[in-house]
């Protein structure tokens, strides 16, 4: 998430302009904050240095971001404009001499999920976003029923006359996720489809600058993942041709009474917390799939964190499974186990050295 402090001070928006903007006081702007501070469970929510920073903090009073302008714009007509229908807003930021103002602020929602490539994922060269970026694009914050509905409205092609969204086009089913990870044509897919089943005038206006811009930005956004997503995939064909496309745990590989045998790579130290080994060659292992997928799952889950370590002590714990049915089950633990405290030797002392320069600089 960017900081409001990394802003150029010129784009926050004073309380009294933005009563200006909204023709509502300022005391009007300051009640809306103390309800939105009340109950940090509801879906009204302005968080510090996200939507605003504090002037005066002994007074309450802020400076807001475009995103806080937003959400009060968006509250002010959902609440204030519904109950008063003769109130008009005469400068809003929904109108189109704002439109472009609106699109800046997708764009910004789409770059910050550019750091955080837990939420994206790269496959066949195209970005997919998961569930909650998506949301956050989108600007549904928590409301998974709104976004489930979108999906189910593109889905039902004679409403509108598209055909329905497609799998390994508009989304994908990964697994450790919850819910589906959407590209970019997707993320524009159900946008549109928000246009058509919301009635707030503030979420229409919103995706529709999703469906203007999410294509290009997003695909700026991915341009180093995809290219990261590139060189990782060089590395793991490089790991699974020194092996000489064995399993280096078991020594087994594909043959005419192994079909059902596929080999991956797999990370030692996993990719997310370790980014500085995930391209060195020494840190990537060839090793059956079915192992991969049972190291994991005795981990917890694809998404939990592991080590060099970690997979140390599981081939000694579960050994009995792992090494059953080898040529010479003794030969090959030993081998392999000797294989993995080789790397850790190799690998170690650079991962000490990083963590003491941690430890100093804090």
């Amino acid at each position: 998430m960017n900081k409001v402090s990394n802003q150029p001070k010129s784009t926050l928006i004073s309380a009294e302009k933005l009563a200006d903007i909204l023709r509502v006081s300022v005391k009007d702007i300051y009640r809306f904050c103390d309800f939105f501070d009340e109950d940090p469970d509801d879906d009204w929510t302005l968080n510090v240095e996200e939507h605003f920073i504090y002037i005066n903090k002994k007074h309450g009073a802020r400076k807001f971001t475009k995103a806080g302008a937003l959400e009060l714009a968006k509250y002010v007509e959902e609440t204030v404009d519904k109950e008063r229908p003769w109130r008009k807003l005469i400068k809003t930021f929904f109108d189109r001499r704002h439109k472009k103002y609106v699109r800046s602020c997708v764009m910004e929602r789409v770059a910050d999920i550019g750091g955080l490539k837990k939420g994206v994922t790269i496959q066949s060269g195209k970005a997919f976003v998961n569930t909650q970026q998506t949301r956050y694009i989108l600007r549904l914050a928590n409301r998974q029923d709104l976004l489930k509905a979108a999906l189910e409205h593109e889905q039902r092609g004679e409403e509108h006359g598209r055909p329905p969204m497609k799998h390994d086009d508009h989304f994908i089913d990964l697994p450790d996720e919850t819910g589906l990870s959407y590209s970019a044509n997707g993320i524009k897919r159900l946008s549109m489809a928000l246009q058509s089943i919301c009635k707030s005038r503030s979420t229409k206006s919103w995706n529709s600058a999703v469906s203007e811009s999410i294509l290009q930005t997003l695909k700026e956004v991915s341009k180093p993942l995809i290219a990261d997503n590139k060189k990782l995939s060089e590395v793991t064909k490089l790991a699974k041709k020194k092996a000489k496309q064995y399993c280096e745990v078991t020594k087994r590989k594909k043959s005419n009474t192994n079909l059902d045998f596929s080999l991956t790579a797999h990370h030692l130290y996993d990719k997310s917390n370790y980014e500085f080994f995930q391209y060195e060659i020494n840190n990537v292992i060839a090793i059956d799939s079915k192992l991969h997928n049972a190291f994991h799952s005795w981990m917890g889950g694809f998404n939990k964190s592991c080590t060099a370590e970690d997979f140390l002590n599981w081939l000694k714990v579960q050994s009995d499974e792992i090494f059953e049915g080898c040529d010479d089950e003794v030969t090959q633990e030993a081998a392999a186990i000797a294989n993995i405290k080789r790397r850790i030797q190799l690998l170690r002392p650079v991962l000490d050295a990083r963590e003491e320069v941690s430890e100093v600089s804090e």
